[in-house]
């Protein structure tokens, strides 16, 4: 009898083991490819400096009117505002590749990230660009933010605008809600 039971607790061990250990391997294997996920994805995150670079590319695309980068760096559904009207993609790219701007140069400063999801990201900056558009000088300096969305591993632009910064004892002051 002790034996047999011997021998059943020893079959019983047997298969459970063995069970294990094949599972051991496939835990390993999903581990090993939920680690590759999560490295990428850490690596896929970006930082102030990641999205201070892709600001700059955006600047110099803008300054050498180079259609297809706008192509691929804005979302399908991006929003913009230029000159107080709200722009889409298409109009965005129409107008910073179909400018008559002279660049002489550009700069960021004050630059902050704030998550707002996984997938998704706010910069908010102060730009200074010296130039002129369309015989205009740029207003500078201005406060700027950009939302920016992961698609896939890389980050796209879904929004952006930016506003001068004026001293307010400059501003002409003019009357509000003013009834007679």
């Amino acid at each position: 009898m002790n034996r047999l039971f011997l021998l059943v607790l020893a079959a019983g061990s047997a298969v459970i083991f063995g069970g294990c250990g094949g599972a051991a391997e496939n835990s390993t294997l999903d581990n090993a490819v939920v680690a590759e996920k999560i490295e990428k994805a850490v690596a896929a995150a970006p930082t102030v400096n990641s999205l201070t670079a892709l600001e700059t590319k955006a600047y110099e695309a803008w300054k050498a009117k180079d259609e297809k980068f706008w192509e691929g760096f804005l979302t399908d559904n991006f929003v913009g505002y230029s000159d107080g009207k709200r722009t889409n993609k298409a109009e965005t790219i129409k107008i910073v590749t179909g400018n008559d701007c002279e660049f002489e140069s550009f700069s960021f400063s004050d630059q902050k990230m704030t998550p707002v999801g996984n997938d998704a990201v706010v910069l908010t900056f102060k730009s200074n660009t010296v130039g002129t558009c369309n015989g205009q000088k740029f207003p500078s300096p201005t406060r700027a933010s950009s939302l920016y969305v992961r698609n896939g591993d890389t980050w796209k632009a879904a929004y952006h605008n930016e506003v001068a910064i004026v001293d307010p004892k400059t501003v002409a002051k003019t009357p509000r809600n003013t009834q007679k």
